[in-house]
């Protein structure tokens, strides 16, 4: 006859005949998709989940556990790879599209070949963002007569909302007197 009579510490206590009782042990298992907890006397891992068929652990051990599938000692087998570029990425550009300079009510293209003496300069310059979206671009310029005097330091921001990519943002300057005859020089950098 056996007697198997659970304890207070929650083990069993079977009792075969006259011999000593042998103890199992009782496993608190819970599931790790649902939270489902039952009692076993197997191992967690060797049981599933009967309400969601989701892999179970120790309750008392911390964290989520490790699903089953992850569980598998055998290593993969490489089928297929991929050995080059990721992507090319590409530094911010702008251009400088139009330089112009406005003189006796007309306007060249810089460098203007021939400009009469007496009349009075005033630089345009048009600058584009060659990227994907609105980048804020910015400009200096200083124009130099032939001595070398500074007649004109130029300094301007684009403001909100800025110029779309591919469409032109125009500069201007303010007028100076060409006043030296001689070749005037510009110095000009676009930013963003």
């Amino acid at each position: 006859m056996i007697d198997c009579r659970p304890r207070a510490d929650g083990s069993i206590s079977a009792t075969i005949g006259q011999t000593q009782p042998v103890r199992q042990e009782i496993f608190l298992c819970q599931c790790i998709n649902c939270g489902y907890v039952e009692e076993s006397t197997i191992h967690c891992l060797e049981l599933s989940c009967p309400i969601c068929g989701g892999t179970m652990r120790r309750l008392e051990r911390p964290g989520p556990g490790q699903p089953r599938e992850r569980l598998a000692v055998a290593s993969p087998a490489v089928v297929a790879t991929y050995d080059g570029i990721l992507a090319t990425v590409v530094a911010l550009t702008a251009t400088m599209t139009r330089k112009e300079l406005e003189y006796d009510s007309v306007r060249g293209a810089i460098p203007v070949p021939k400009v009469y003496l007496g009349q009075s300069g005033l630089v345009h310059i048009y600058g584009m963002y060659d990227g994907v979206d609105a980048k804020q671009m910015s400009i200096k310029w200083t124009v130099k007569d032939p001595t070398g005097a500074v007649r004109e330091s130029y300094y301007d921001v684009d403001t909100w909302p800025y110029t779309p990519p591919g469409s032109e943002h125009h500069f201007v300057g303010g007028r100076f007197d060409l006043n030296k005859p001689g070749n005037w020089t510009i110095k000009a950098e676009l930013m963003i």
